[in-house]
Formats: C-alpha cells, sequence, structure tokens
C-alpha cells in the first residue's frame, strides 16, 4: 500500500495471526490517523508495552478473545480513546495501561481477571465499573483520579497505596472478601466519601488510609478485633460513627483510637 493511502485510514479491521511487529508496523503508518480499530478476530494472546501508546485519533477498539495480558503502557495517552472492548480471556492489567486516557468513561473487566496494574486507569473518567468476583489485586493508584461515585469490591486480595485517591465524586464504597489491610492513602482526598464497609477480615488501616474524606460520616467495620490505626488514617471529625458488631462493641469503646469516635452496633 502507498504512503499516501495508509495516511487516509481511519478504520481498519485486521483479522489472523498478528505479532509484534505487525502492530509496529501500523503505528509507524497510522498514528495520527486511525479512529477505529476492530481486532476481534485477530489472533494473539499478549499486547506489547506501548503497542498503541499515544495514538492521537483512536477512540474505539475492540480486542480479541484469546487475548490474555494488555502490557504496561499499552494504551497510555490515548487522548480521545473511549470504548474499549476487553475479551473475557483478559487476566493481567498491566502498569499505566490506559493511564491519561481522559476520555475513557467505561470498561469492562472480564471475570477471569486477577491483576489490576499500578496506575493502569489513573487519570481516566470511569465513572462506573463492576470488580471481578474472585481474587484481585489492584495496584497502586490504579483508579487515581477517577469519577465513580459507589465501588463494590467483592474479593480483593490487595488493594494498594493511594489505589483510589482524590475519586472527588466516590461516596459510597462497600468491601467484601479477604482483604486485610486497606493501604496507605487508599482513599485519600476522596472529599464526597460519606460511608464506607470494611469486612470481618481487616486489621489495619494504614497512614492516611481515609484522610481528606472530609464528608465521612460513617464506617462500618465487622472486625472482632479493632484494626491498628495508622497515623492521620481517619479524618479528624469527631461527627464520625463507627459501626460495629456488638459483640465487639467494648473492645471498640475500650481503644485509645476508635474509643474517641461515636460508636454504634451494626443492625442485623
Amino acid at each position: 500500500m502507498a504512503e499516501t493511502e495508509w495516511e487516509k485510514i481511519s478504520h481498519l479491521k485486521i483479522t489472523g495471526p498478528v505479532n509484534s511487529g505487525d502492530i509496529s508496523y501500523i503505528k509507524e503508518k497510522c498514528l495520527s490517523t486511525i479512529e477505529i480499530m476492530d481486532l476481534s478476530n485477530a489472533e494473539f494472546y499478549d499486547l506489547d508495552a506501548y503497542a498503541f501508546h499515544e495514538f492521537k485519533r483512536l477512540r474505539m477498539i475492540v480486542l480479541p478473545d484469546g487475548l490474555e495480558n494488555i502490557a504496561p503502557f499499552a494504551f497510555a495517552n490515548c487522548k480521545n480513546l473511549s470504548t474499549v472492548t476487553l475479551p473475557n480471556s483478559i487476566t493481567n492489567i498491566g502498569e499505566s495501561a490506559f493511564e491519561h486516557c481522559t476520555s475513557l468513561e467505561n470498561i469492562n473487566l472480564p471475570d477471569k481477571l486477577t491483576a489490576i496494574g499500578e496506575k493502569a486507569f489513573k487519570d481516566t473518567k470511569i465513572s462506573e465499573l463492576k470488580f471481578p468476583t474472585h481474587g484481585l489485586k489492584i495496584g497502586e493508584e490504579a483508579f487515581y483520579g477517577c469519577l465513580f461515585q459507589h465501588i463494590n469490591i467483592k474479593n480483593a486480595t490487595e488493594i494498594g497505596d493511594y489505589a483510589f485517591q482524590n475519586c472527588i465524586n466516590l461516596e459510597q464504597v462497600e468491601i467484601a472478601g479477604d482483604l486485610t489491610k486497606i493501604q496507605e492513602g487508599t482513599f485519600s482526598g476522596c472529599i464526597s466519601l460519606n460511608e464506607i464497609n470494611l469486612p470481618g477480615t481487616i486489621s489495619q488501616l494504614s497512614a492516611g488510609a481515609l484522610s481528606e474524606c472530609k464528608n465521612l460520616k460513617k464506617i462500618l467495620i465487622y472486625s472482632s478485633k479493632p484494626p491498628v490505626i495508622g497515623n492521620e488514617a481517619l479524618p479528624v471529625d469527631l461527627k464520625l460513627t463507627i459501626y460495629v458488631k456488638s459483640d465487639s462493641y467494648s473492645a471498640y469503646k475500650a481503644h485509645k483510637t476508635w474509643g474517641t469516635y461515636k460508636l454504634k452496633n451494626i443492625k442485623k
């Protein structure tokens, strides 16, 4: 195909086997022109780092079934990317894979997904997301600055430092499963957050975990033993009410930090 013909391509559909050299060639020829890319009938299992990094006009991409890994920075800085279709085969989304995709508002997370890398969706406009129901590792700053109003994480094995920092629209958080620690700064700066539910496995709230959550009014904790609290883990607001199980009320009341807040029993 002549060079001038490549420059006219805005919609591209690829079928059959694809390798990293093919992707690099497409990037070389179409970085500034491609708007829609359909890879649903292509055949590859891994997407290389920086594969579609900074595609200037790309706004829609469909990835093929069988793809298991999206490598670091694969779609980073695709400012116009608004629609991404991920196959159910995806198990890993790498570091900064969609970082600074500032037009991205929604994405489906496959049920087989087990890991979301650090900064994977940082500074996107994702406002609604359904998390997988099995064990999931969420990396540091993975959803920093996203626009969620509500998140329900049913079974995370780890949520990294600052994973949801500065999600300024976030109002409610529900966490279930076997998570043991809320890491440093995980929800810091979530200024609209008013309620968070924590599972019975939580044993620690690390430094700054909920700092600057100035509208936080309600924490439900199902842990029988009061979790260890790091420096400035909770907002400095005695209007905050802590809801605990009735059989652990006395332990929280006697705690030097938890006991300074208003305590109530969780209603059955």
